[in-house]
C-alpha cells in the first residue's frame, strides 16, 4: 500500500500521533517521528523497526523555526523526501475560553497555526 513512501508524523511519539505512526509503518511506509521528547520518539522508532520498516526519531519544538528547518532537514538527508506528512502536535486549552492568559495564548499560536503554517513552507521549498 505504502511501500517506499516516507511518512513524517509531527508529534508522532504518543496518543493518536503515535498510532498513526504505527500504522503508516505497518501500511508499508518509512517513518521520521517528531517531537519535543527525543526518547519518546525513539521507543515508537524501535516498533516502527520492528515492523521491518526504517524510522528515524526526532527532537523538534514545531513552534521554533530552527527545529522545523532541522527536522525537515533530518528527514530529506535520511530518506531522501518527504511523501506523507502528518501534522499532530498541538496545544489545546485547559479550561474555558476567558481563563486563557498571554503566555497561553502564546503557545497555542506558536504550536497549532505558525508551526503547520511553516512546517507546510519548508517542506514546499524542499
Amino acid at each position: 500500500m505504502l511501500d517506499g513512501k516516507i511518512a513524517l508524523v509531527v508529534g508522532g511519539s504518543r496518543g493518536i500521533g503515535g498510532s498513526t505512526s504505527v500504522a503508516l509503518a505497518e501500511a508499508g511506509a518509512d517513518v521520521a517521528v517528531a517531537g519535543r521528547h527525543v526518547d519518546a520518539a525513539s521507543r515508537k522508532v524501535a516498533e516502527i523497526e520492528a515492523l521491518g520498516r526504517k524510522g528515524l526519531a526526532i527532537e523538534a519544538d514545531i513552534g521554533e523555526m530552527s527545529d522545523i528547518d532541522r527536522m525537515i532537514g533530518s528527514v530529506v538527508s535520511a530518506f531522501g523526501g518527504v511523501d506523507i506528512v502528518v501534522h499532530n502536535a498541538g496545544v489545546t486549552l485547559q479550561g474555558g475560553l476567558l481563563d486563557i492568559d498571554e503566555d497561553t495564548w502564546e503557545l497555542m499560536q506558536r504550536v497549532n497555526a505558525k508551526g503547520t503554517f511553516f512546517r507546510y513552507r519548508e517542506l514546499r521549498a524542499k
